[in-house]
């Protein structure tokens, strides 16, 4: 793990990929500022948050949620295809074992994954509690009521508990598409064969009727019920296709 962390510290498109994530969340905030000196509407912090598209366009949200598998190949998750590249893996896996060398790229990709954009969307939270500081305006969603909903008024009631949920599912998420994109490049080994399959089950999740988009959304009209469906879905496919990636590469698959 520690080889793999360094390579990506010292891999300038890693960097880089990393501070376009974590500034995503800060352009949004400037949009929003300027949307209080255009209106004179003052948010509340948590509603003025990342994750609340509350922004026009939804374009910051677009430009880093629907690209996560992207981003995060480019970042760690297609070590092993540089490893086998370079011709490093076949030492690797001498000195530590094939299945050890397996759960070091799946681990450690989605411990990035995960704590990248937990980084990313908490400095947003802190900044938006400074900015918006006294804010109170949820544009007229703290006065509508669902009576099944019951996760819309907790939402309502607890703000900041909910936008601290709501990071930690997109950050789970992010772990597990990071994930997915190591899996995947174990798996072909190949650049061309490891993006195009990753970005296909993440934009298969994302444009279903219910997409997956929706779990990211705190303060949105979807209930529960609304949402099981696709977190069974996208869940149980993000962690059974490294499962079964991982039993193919340790038992079967030739190097």
């Amino acid at each position: 793990m520690v080889s793999h962390l360094t390579r990506m510290r010292k891999n300038n498109m890693s960097r880089i990929i990393i501070l376009v994530i974590i500034l995503f969340p800060l352009i949004e905030i400037g949009q929003l500022i300027g949307l209080r000196n255009t209106t004179g509407e003052n948010f509340h912090p948590a509603f003025a948050s990342f994750l609340s598209g509350a922004s026009q366009g939804h374009i910051t949200q677009i430009l880093l949620l629907w690209f996560l598998p992207i981003y995060f190949l480019l970042v760690v998750s297609d070590d092993s295809i540089m490893d086998y590249l370079t011709g490093y893996r076949n030492i690797l896996i001498s000195k530590v074992g094939k299945k050890k060398y397996l759960l070091e790229k799946m681990i450690t990709s989605f411990l990035v994954g995960f704590g990248v954009m937990a980084i990313a969307l908490t400095l947003n939270v802190i900044i938006t509690s400074v900015v918006f500081q006294g804010g109170d305006s949820m544009r007229g969603m703290e006065e509508m009521t669902f009576d099944d909903n019951t996760l819309f008024h907790f939402g309502i009631t607890y703000k900041y508990i909910m936008a601290i949920i709501f990071i930690f599912i997109t950050s789970f998420y992010t772990g597990l598409v990071s994930l997915l994109g190591a899996s995947m490049s174990l798996l072909f080994l190949n650049k061309k064969l490891a993006y195009p399959a990753t970005f296909f089950i993440w934009f298969f999740f994302i444009l279903q009727n219910k997409s997956i988009m929706l779990l990211f959304q705190p303060f949105a009209e979807y209930g529960i019920s609304d949402l099981l469906g696709i977190f069974i879905a996208s869940l149980l496919t993000f962690i059974i296709i490294p499962i079964l990636v991982y039993i193919y590469e340790a038992r079967y698959a030739e190097d």
